[in-house]
């Protein structure tokens, strides 16, 4: 008799399959699976599974391991199980129950979600074994899931294209004499390219991009890759040196490590890219001389015929925010050029470029609110703002980095040396610009807002003990000058003095403080006055100071 020979008996509660046992030439004793039991199913594969959220079925059949073996548990609690025959499925397998309560399992025993589980799945069941075939599951785990990461090196790729959307994705073309290398037990090995996409048009980033005409006949003879890159992706230049992602340009050439997503690595997740065309290398600039035939439409370059009749396009380096020195004719009338000569194009970082102001921050508020300007340009000294239409209304501003400035709203815009009248700026939106050795800048725009009621909002002082530190803020709102505090009546403790905030700019309308150790018991009624600009406002204050009590033990303590 053949010793794999398995003899099928109808038990009473279950189906069960017996192998033959080799050692006595006898079969096992079947085992009995009752109603309820909790039992253990091996690498089961998914054959359908229910759509829409829990509760929800999964069908799944036996494999070859899961047609013999499974545990048993006695209990919920127990941690060991024993060795059962596993129950005959019925014909559309076993049926498996997932509820709210089912623990969901990825391989490495990470928690998993419902959609974690797909049609083909290898999974293990723990749960209540039910005779009509099905299982209550308790603990299903996914054992197809995630998929083994194949790591592959690309090199000496060809950008082709970046893929609108997210991820960020390039789409990579490698030729045929390029090597790719795989990676077993650590070692790096040469091994067969992966296939890649077939067709761009297969690919939804393959079909955003616009091919370079010059490539588009070459792409049946290449392998073609899109290429993921995420927040985990190192991205180097030639040196090894970290580059940002929108370093990549069309045609730079790339070497690629990472994961293959699909078994012919379709798409592969980057985990390091190395730009070996960054950082670009120089030419050397020629002199060439010719005859512009055309210009063309959209994007400002020009045609010329040169000297050995070659038509060469020349491709326009005229664009915003960089540095041109031109020879001409000035119009100042019409403010125009004309009789242009040369145009002398330089990067506005080689020379002392004309101030630019890109950002201001914030765009609104009241007078004496601190704004910061960003731009280029700035020099380290002496860079004046002209602001509501008056010149050099703020003077003398610092920019160590020549990229910002800062300084408040003036109250009174008012230019130097001028006699102006004393009038708060009123509400409105007022242009600034920024002026310096170099020139003046571009104009932005300030919304000045109407100013809060001007008024002491500290309510009142606290007391304290006599000899302790004391301290305690006057804080104020509104107002269109420099806070100025003093005590117009009464007398602070002695011991205690006010004193002014210290700013960096003006108007200063930070808190003054009150402080100091107060050596005289009493109470010191005082009126705080201040004054802001043409405005003051007054508010009377109490500051009790208690005296202190020393205790005098006299005599032994007993226990």
């Amino acid at each position: 008799m053949a010793k794999n020979l398995l003899l099928i008996i109808a038990a009473a509660a279950a189906l069960v399959i017996i192998p033959y046992s080799a050692g006595n030439n006898a079969y096992a004793a079947p085992a009995i699976i009752d109603e309820g039991d909790i039992l253990q199913f091996p690498s089961m594969r998914i054959t359908q599974i229910s759509s829409g959220g829990l509760p929800a079925e999964i069908f799944a059949a036996a494999t070859l391991a899961a047609s013999v073996s499974c545990l048993r548990f006695p209990s919920e609690s127990a941690v060991r199980g024993e060795s059962a025959i596993c129950p005959s499925p019925r014909e559309v397998g076993y049926r498996i129950q997932i509820t709210a309560e089912t623990i969901l399992l990825l391989k490495q025993r990470q928690a998993a979600a419902f959609s974690d589980f797909s049609v083909g799945d290898l999974i293990n069941v723990y749960g209540f074994y039910n005779t009509d075939g099905s299982i209550r599951g308790l603990i299903v785990r996914n054992l197809s899931k995630p998929p083994e990461r194949t790591f592959i090196q690309l090199d000496n790729t060809e950008v082709i294209g970046v893929a609108a959307g997210s991820p960020q994705t390039l789409i990579v073309i490698q030729r045929p004499e390029y090597p790719c290398y795989g990676f077993w037990n650590g070692a790096k090995t040469e091994a067969p390219c992966p296939l890649g996409v077939r067709s761009l048009d297969e690919s939804a980033a393959g079909r955003s991009i616009a091919v370079p005409p010059l490539v588009r006949p070459q792409l049946d003879f290449v392998r073609k890759y899109e290429v993921r890159v995420t927040s985990k992706t190192i991205i180097l230049d030639r040196n090894r040196g970290n580059i940002a992602f929108n370093s990549i340009a069309i045609g730079d050439k790339l070497n690629i490590y990472g994961s293959a997503l699909d078994a012919n690595a379709q798409v592969v997740e980057a985990e390091v890219i190395r730009d070996l065309s960054q950082p670009k290398i120089a030419r050397e600039k020629q002199s060439i001389d010719g005859i512009i035939t055309q210009i063309n439409a959209g994007d400002g370059s020009f045609v010329i015929r040169t000297r050995d009749a070659k038509l060469v396009t020349v491709t326009s380096t005229l664009k915003t925010d960089i540095f041109v020195t031109i020879e001409g004719v000035l119009d100042e009338i019409n403010n125009m050029i004309t009789d242009v000569g040369s145009i002398r194009i330089r990067d506005k970082n080689e020379v002392e470029a004309i101030p630019i102001i890109t950002t201001i921050t914030p765009g609104s508020g009241s007078v004496g609110t601190q704004v910061t300007l960003g731009g280029f340009g700035f020099t380290p000294t002496q860079n004046h703002i002209s602001f509501a239409g008056v010149t050099r209304a703020v003077q003398d501003l610092s920019s160590p980095d020549g990229k910002t400035l800062t300084f408040a709203i003036p109250a009174t815009p008012c230019a130097p040396f001028a006699s102006c009248a004393q009038v708060v700026l009123a509400p409105g939106s007022y242009p600034i610009t920024v002026t310096n050795k170099n020139g003046t800048s571009n104009t932005a725009n300030f919304q000045v807002m109407p100013l809060q009621f001007f008024m002491i909002n500290t309510e009142s002082l606290p007391q304290v003990v006599q000899g302790e530190k004391y301290e305690a803020a006057l804080v104020a709102q509104g107002g269109a000058g420099t806070y100025v505090w003093s005590i117009t009546a009464g007398n602070l403790p002695p011991g205690l003095t006010l004193t002014p905030a210290v700013c960096i700019m003006a108007p200063c309308r930070a808190p003054a403080t009150i402080s100091g150790f107060p050596t005289t018991p009493g109470t010191y009624p005082i009126t705080v006055t201040l004054t802001s600009g043409a405005e003051n406002t007054s508010k009377g204050f109490e500051i009790v100071v208690v005296q202190r009590i020393n205790t005098v033990y006299e005599g032994a303590l007993t226990p």
